[in-house]
Formats: structure tokens, C-alpha cells, sequence
């Protein structure tokens, strides 16, 4: 059966091996897209993004790019973040110039040279694997 894309409908799916999909618009899907080969981008990947605030040391993430706030004030310390799986990536920020400190080894949380981490006005770049954040890099 031919969708309005013009792609067949195959097990509740579209496509099939050897098959292209195009679209002159946007795509949307409410699960996973996964890709067996290279994803080449003719424009700008744009990250889901949210705001949390700490409690109790902890934030739970389900986007790439979150902005944190103080529990109270304007310093907090974050010991764990929860959510993700092996391979995801985050893009973490202080809320305006607020100051939080990633605590290496409190909880889930790997900081370069085993130190604590202080970012204000600063982003720290994060990829998940083995039930740990690890910090790649700060900007």
C-alpha cells in the first residue's frame, strides 16, 4: 500500500532494504529512527532540548541539550544524572550564571583527571556508556 510519500507500507513500516525514502518536508517518527549507515545532513541538526532543576544531587535527562538550575541559590553540586543508554550524547549548561558543579565519582558522573567540575557560563560535552557520564570535553 502507497502512503502520500509514495513508499510502500511494509509490517507497519515503510521501505524495505534497496528502497529510498524521500520527502519534500518534514519527517516525523514517535519511536526510534535507526539508520545501518551514514546519516549525511544538507542542513542543521537541531537537538531536543530541556530545563531541569537539581534535587537531592540528581536530574533525570530525556534530551540532548539540557540547562541546569540551582536547587536553591545560584551554586548547586550534581552527583547523578539519570536516564540514558550507552551511545547517547548531552550537551549540559548552567542555567544564566549560575555555577554547577559535576561531582566526579558521587554518583554516576566521570570527570577528566578525577576532579570535581565547576561550569558557569560553560558547557560540558557528555556521552554515556556502562551506567556512567563520562565529560568529554567543556566549552
Amino acid at each position: 500500500m502507497a502512503n502520500e510519500l509514495g513508499a510502500t507500507e511494509i509490517g507497519g513500516g515503510y521501505g524495505s532494504t534497496g528502497t529510498t525514502l524521500a520527502a519534500d518536508g518534514d519527517v516525523s517518527t514517535d519511536g526510534d529512527l535507526v539508520v545501518g549507515g551514514d546519516v549525511n545532513l544538507d542542513g542543521c541538526l537541531i537537538l531536543s532540548s530541556e530545563n531541569h532543576t537539581i534535587s537531592t544531587g540528581a536530574i533525570t535527562v530525556s534530551a540532548s541539550l539540557v540547562t541546569i538550575n540551582a536547587e536553591s541559590g545560584s551554586t548547586d553540586d550534581l552527583d547523578t544524572i539519570n536516564g540514558g543508554a550507552t551511545g547517547y550524547v548531552l550537551f549540559l549548561r548552567p542555567s544564566g550564571s549560575t555555577t554547577i558543579t559535576l561531582k566526579h565519582g558521587t554518583g554516576n558522573i566521570n570527570c577528566p583527571n578525577g576532579s570535581d567540575l565547576a561550569l558557569q557560563y560553560q558547557r560540558a560535552i557528555m556521552l554515556y556508556d556502562a551506567a556512567q557520564w563520562h565529560v568529554l570535553a567543556v566549552q
